[in-house]
């Protein structure tokens, strides 16, 4: 797959990211490898999915100059998005489970945020400052719901990786 670079120090350089005998080859333009890592180690250390990442087209991958923003189109996106979770089925089959209790947890973090952000918001109310003013916290509850959304991402990827594991 070809991919286009959009950070400062290669800028609109096209890079070519193939995967054969479980190793990732991440090409230059002039055709020279700029990096080769095996699959696991590759999404471990290497590639780096943007926030909420199941949609975005910018991943990162690190290199030697850096951590470099590339575009790609959402299939491709989803093409590695499945061979990574292809690798976590095959790698242990029972990583789904760590996979969804963390997803589990951070959903229930999330949930504790929007609470506390919503009753350090009423406590606020009922005791107003020496002015009479009283504080509405909306950042608190914006970034539960964040949260919130991350550990649904992280369910949705443990039941892909469920099944990806029991088709193995």
């Amino acid at each position: 797959m070809n991919l286009t670079c959009l950070s400062k120090v290669r800028k609109g350089e096209t890079f070519t990211l193939t995967y054969e005998g479980g190793v990732f080859t991440l090409k230059g333009a002039d055709g020279a490898p700029v990096l080769e890592e095996t699959g696991t180690e590759f999404f471990a250390k290497r590639f780096q999915f943007p926030s909420f990442a199941d949609s975005t087209k910018y991943p990162r991958i690190m290199l030697n100059e850096g951590l470099m923003e590339f575009q790609m189109g959402s299939a491709e996106i989803k093409g590695l998005r499945t061979l990574r979770d292809l690798l976590l089925a095959k790698a242990d089959p029972t990583v789904w489970k760590r996979i969804f209790l963390k997803g589990v947890l951070t959903v229930i973090g999330g949930f504790l945020a929007i609470a506390g952000g919503i009753a350090i918001s009423i406590l606020s109310m009922q005791n107003p400052d020496s002015k009479g003013q009283s504080t509405i916290y909306y950042g608190l509850p914006i970034f539960g719901v964040a949260i919130v959304v991350t550990g649904f991402v992280k369910i949705a990827q443990s039941k892909r990786v469920k099944k990806l594991a029991a088709e193995a």
